[in-house]
């Protein structure tokens, strides 16, 4: 009997209370709670067997020297933060790569069922069917992560602020990987 596997696509919008000059949507957004409301309590009810993975990517100069970021949270507890350099590329390759890693590892640890948080709303957007991937790198990228998507029960995207403590701490990951290999004397790798 094939297994059934379930893909959801939520959206988070900003801050309704966040100033109309900030708010790139050309419409209200829904009311809801304040973002840091939600990481207090967490997206999902705790003993759920829900993984929660925040990412980030990064990328000076873009394309530059780029790296990500990515941690666990299960039910309310960090238990992997995780950076790796990737060499020359571009932020939404970056951003990609976090998301990839991430669920790479949460399939080693057979993790049944997944939540993905990214403040990149255009990576968001492009998985879950919103936008068209138009660079075709950017297509490969979406074709590998298709393949591991396969074999969770449930996985889902959501789009989360900058300002989310842990989209937050992904960027000092990411930051931090960068300037170890920002060091005088290293060559610049190419991904």
């Amino acid at each position: 009997m094939e297994s059934c596997r379930r893909l959801t696509i939520l959206w988070l919008f900003r801050d309704p209370c966040e100033s109309q000059k900030n708010n790139p949507l050309p419409f209200s957004a829904p009311s809801r709670p304040d973002s840091r409301i939600m990481i207090e309590n967490h997206l999902t009810k705790p003993g759920t067997g829900t993984l929660e993975i925040y990412t980030d990517g990064a990328s000076r100069g873009n394309p530059g020297p780029a790296a990500y970021a990515f941690i666990f949270v299960r039910d309310g507890s960090v238990t992997v933060e995780e950076s790796s350099f990737i060499g020359t590329a571009t932020n939404n390759t970056a951003e990609y790569s976090a998301i990839i890693a991430a669920v790479r590892r949460a399939r080693e640890s057979a993790e049944p069922s997944v939540v993905v948080c990214s403040d990149s709303e255009l990576v968001i957007r492009q998985i879950t069917g919103r936008y068209r991937i138009r660079q075709p790198h950017l297509a490969e990228l979406r074709a590998g992560l298709a393949r591991l998507e396969q074999q969770f029960s449930s996985i889902s995207y959501r789009n989360v602020t900058r300002e989310n403590p842990l989209i937050r701490r992904c960027d000092e990951l990411c930051n931090a990987t960068l300037s170890e290999h920002e060091r005088p004397g290293r060559r610049p790798e190419r991904w």
